[in-house]
């Protein structure tokens, strides 16, 4: 009896022992499949920058690198997982009246730099209406401050000239544009309505004597139409003064045809 007690004992432990060794074994394996799968899964997540999100500690278990995850899902810069990476940057949309000011600013830097030299080497594009609404509205703001700003109109019908010479086709497409803008958004019925008294005789005068060269501008292009035309100085002036003037009622006002909407 004592012998099958001895026998049941011993192959309890040997039971008991085999158990013991197959859970140590288990939770090993657990523990080396959850550090592999964490290495496995741990998201690189690479931008412009070329930051790094990764888990490296080898000893880091499964909930180690979920809660990593959260930490990166909760913060919208690294709003990315391996394989989704999703980079959109919104363009900032600029105006049309900074671009109509930019375009001004370019054509006539171009066109003086070529005068500087004493040659018109570069092409003179047509303004677009970005660029003559920003004219047309600096023509008016300095009208109704200092009566007719001649020099404006002048550099615009300079500008149309050599074009024309350049293109060797004579055309203002650029000036009618410019009164079409102003008849539309009735300018001259501001101008007129705001102008100081002491300006209003002048700009009559003015009206009378001088605008038709302006208006009726193919006639004034056609009288300077020659292959060895230069523009003279006051007339150089006049483009450098009209570039100027748009610049900083630009820098001080933004868009210059806003001080007129509501009018």
């Amino acid at each position: 009896y004592l012998s099958d007690m001895k026998n049941k004992n011993f192959y309890f432990l040997l039971v008991l022992a085999l158990v013991v060794v197959s859970a140590v074994l288990t939770v090993h394996t657990k523990r080396v499949y959850a550090d592999k799968l964490v290495l496995k899964l741990t998201p690189i997540i690479k931008d412009n920058n070329e930051a790094k999100l990764e888990v490296t500690d080898s000893s880091n278990n499964l909930s180690g690198f979920v809660n990593e995850v959260k930490k990166a899902n909760s913060n919208p810069s690294n709003n990315r997982l391996q394989g989704n990476i999703n980079i959109t940057e919104e363009k900032k949309q600029v105006p049309a009246w900074k671009k109509g000011q930019d375009e001004i600013k370019l054509v006539f830097d171009g066109l003086l730099t070529d005068l500087k030299d004493g040659q018109l080497d570069s092409y003179i594009p047509d303004f677009n209406k970005d660029a003559l609404d920003q004219l047309a509205s600096t023509y008016l703001f300095c009208s109704k401050m200092q009566g007719p700003c001649e020099f404006i109109l002048s550099s615009l019908l300079e500008i149309e000239t050599l074009r024309s010479i350049k293109n060797n086709d004579v055309s203002c497409s650029g000036l009618k544009q410019f009164w079409k803008i102003w008849i539309d958004n009735n300018y001259n019925k501001q101008l007129n309505y705001d102008l100081k008294l002491g300006l209003i005789e002048r700009t009559k005068e003015f009206n009378q004597s001088k605008l038709p060269k302006y208006v009726q501008c193919d006639g004034s292009v056609k009288k300077n139409f020659k292959k060895d035309y230069v523009p003279n100085k006051a007339a150089i002036q006049n483009i450098q003064k009209t570039k100027k003037l748009v610049l900083l009622l630009g820098k001080k006002y933004g868009d210059i045809s806003s001080q007129f909407m509501s009018e």
